[in-house]
Order: C-alpha cells, then structure tokens, then sequence
C-alpha cells in the first residue's frame, strides 16, 4: 500500500516503491502492482498526515507519483527457460520456451482492456488483460486453468 498503510508503523514512500521496482527488476519478476491508485495523490491540506486514508497517501507527493514509478517496471518473462516439477503422482512440465497464444483475443480491443482468457490448445497457461496488455500466464504445477471458473485448479 502506498503512503501510510493500515499500520502506524508502515510506510511506503516514493523512495521506497523505487526500491521494490528495482529489486524487481533485478530479480526478474514479472508483475509488479499496488494498492491502490486512488491512494496515488496528496491528501487535501487540511487532513492531518500520518495515518491511513482511502482517498490519499497520506505522504507528500505529486498526483501519481507512485504511478509514475511503477510504470518504469519492464517485466522479465524468460523466454528460453524450461522447468520440470515433479512430485509423487505426476511428472509435470512447464515450458516457457513457447508463449501459448489464443488469436480470439486482442487486450487492446477489450472492453475496460481487462478479462482472463483460456489459451487454446494449452491448459497448463492462461491470458490475463491488464490495462490492454497481454500477459501469458502460468498455473502452479498440478493444476490447470479452468475456463469456467477462470482460475487454476488441481487436475
């Protein structure tokens, strides 16, 4: 949560989301979010700072500085790693050397640019819409993505 958070002793100022954006991308994450944007801009002068608010930061700052911070994060999908989990019921393998594509599904063309989609031909992946962009998604090991619920499942 940016600004003061529910809890006096937690703050997150703009120095510190710019940390957690580098360690991300040092890290090689691939989404980064916050809570929340409508938080994303000073309190009015006569709200006494210090405490949590629903409708500000509750810190000094410019209308959407924490925004402006978080949209310096590139993600760091690999593209050519492969990885094999296997447990005691089933050897399963996940592969991010292929990217699952569903050609029904354009995020740009989206209403709202979100929603989660199903990937054809994939079960163990899905596309999640953010903002218009595309995310190609995985399930956990031992789970696949169920189309009706629009979360993963154990297979």
């Amino acid at each position: 949560m940016n600004g003061h958070t529910d809890q006096p002793s937690e703050l997150f100022t703009q120095q510190t989301f710019d940390e957690l954006i580098h360690y991300a991308s040092t890290h090689r994450l691939s989404r980064v979010s916050f809570w929340s944007i409508n938080r994303d801009r000073p309190c009015p002068s006569d709200r006494q700072h210090g405490w949590t608010a629903s409708f500000c930061s509750c810190v000094q700052q410019k209308p959407y500085d924490f925004s402006r911070i978080l949209s310096k994060f590139q993600s760091k999908i690999p593209t050519t790693t492969t990885t094999t989990a296997t447990t005691q019921q089933t050897n399963h393998q996940h592969s991010t050397t292929h990217r699952p594509y569903n050609n029904d599904i354009d995020c740009s063309k989206i209403p709202g640019g979100y929603g989660i989609f199903p990937c054809k031909n994939d079960q163990h992946h899905f596309i999640e819409c953010s903002n218009g962009i595309e995310y190609i998604l995985s399930c956990p090991v031992n789970t696949k993505f169920d189309p009706k619920s629009l979360t993963c499942v154990w297979e």
